[in-house]
């Protein structure tokens, strides 16, 4: 089996967000709960704060965000579920879009 990408480790704030993503994903309510939006007020912050928190993300591989929603990485789909393989997330994601 091939190597995974390393991902730094998370801030408590960090993992709320990420298991947040990613749960939206496995609980099949992405296109209504994974807009910045509607994340930040799961979260009770405001879009801006969260932003900020989601280019980190972003920039570190756990996540992407466009047109303002928020999807998890492959790595990060990996991280919650080990057991996944690479095209089995790379479909989950596709789904999505």
């Amino acid at each position: 089996m091939p190597k995974r990408k390393q991902l730094p480790a998370l801030t408590p704030r960090a993992r709320e967000v990420v298991n947040l993503v990613v749960n939206t994903v496995e609980l099949g309510s992405h296109d209504y709960d994974a807009e910045v939006g509607a994340l930040a007020k799961l979260l009770d912050t405001t879009p801006a704060r969260l932003l900020t928190i989601l280019r980190k993300l972003e920039e570190q591989g756990w996540l992407t965000v466009e047109s303002d929603f928020v999807y998890p990485t492959v790595e990060a789909l990996q991280w919650q579920n080990p057991h996944l393989r690479d095209h089995e997330a790379r479909k989950v994601l596709r789904s999505l879009s």
